[in-house]
């Protein structure tokens, strides 16, 4: 849940409206999330979709429609049961995908580079300040400044890795509950489960037919009864939304 929480900080859109769908539904054509809205609100058939909420912001508006919770529960367990019918090579493929996800030693040598090239560089800022104390008031400041820029640079690299590897232990772990998940249903779904449904999608995205891209938690694709299992990079992986 705190991976998931986290993942929610994330996106551009907070999650107001206090529902599983919230940030979890984007628009086929724009990329935009999808976000709930009332319709009929004072009459007796009101009742409650989901459409684009950048729909119209564009010259070329979104030809996505709106969706019922209800079409995206029935699509969801649709693309569930599928999935648990080839849970075996699923969590086969989840698990090879957490041994090179969790392997963030390239990464973290070239941050301990990195932090060897600051210590260069802040030595050679030291010496040259050293070099030219005597020179006229503001003959140093352009080398000053070429150092800093290059120690800043040096460090906003750093930072990258640094949430990189963050993003894979994240990803690890979401893995590692999609995994527990799936080995723990062993019979089909008939109805909706809020749980199950925050647990293994990771997005799903409205297409212009009505139909939904579900892309899960390990990378899999499903749409429309055909299932697309993960064959994806762990770079791919780790920056799933």
């Amino acid at each position: 849940m705190q991976a998931e929480i986290a993942r929610r900080k994330e996106v551009s859109r907070p999650n107001t409206c206090g529902s599983v769908f919230s940030s979890k539904i984007v628009c086929g054509d724009c990329g935009g999330y999808y976000g709930p809205k009332v319709w009929n609100s004072n009459r007796p058939n009101r009742k409650i979709i989901w459409r684009c909420n950048d729909k119209y912001k564009h010259e070329l508006h979104c030809q996505t429609p709106h969706i019922t919770e209800e079409e995206i529960r029935v699509q969801f367990v649709e693309a569930f049961n599928r999935l648990l019918g080839m849970k075996e090579q699923v969590i086969a493929d989840c698990r090879l995908a957490r041994e090179s996800l969790r392997d963030c030693s390239s990464l973290e040598q070239e941050i301990a580079d990195l932090r060897k090239e600051q210590e260069k560089v802040a030595e050679l800022a030291r010496i040259a300040i050293l070099e030219y104390v005597s020179v006229a008031e503001g003959g140093v400041d352009a080398l000053q400044e070429e150092y800093l820029a290059k120690h800043d640079a040096l460090a906003q690299q750093i930072v990258q890795l640094e949430s990189e590897c963050r993003r894979r232990v994240e990803k690890c772990d979401l893995i590692a509950k999609f995994i527990r998940t799936l080995a723990k249903q062993e019979t089909v779904i008939d109805a909706f489960d809020e749980r199950l449904f925050v647990a293994v999608v990771d997005h799903a995205a409205v297409n212009r037919n009505g139909s939904m891209t579900f892309l899960l938690i390990d990378g899999s694709r499903y749409c429309q009864g055909e299932f697309a299992i993960s064959r994806h990079s762990t770079n791919e992986l780790s920056h799933l939304r």
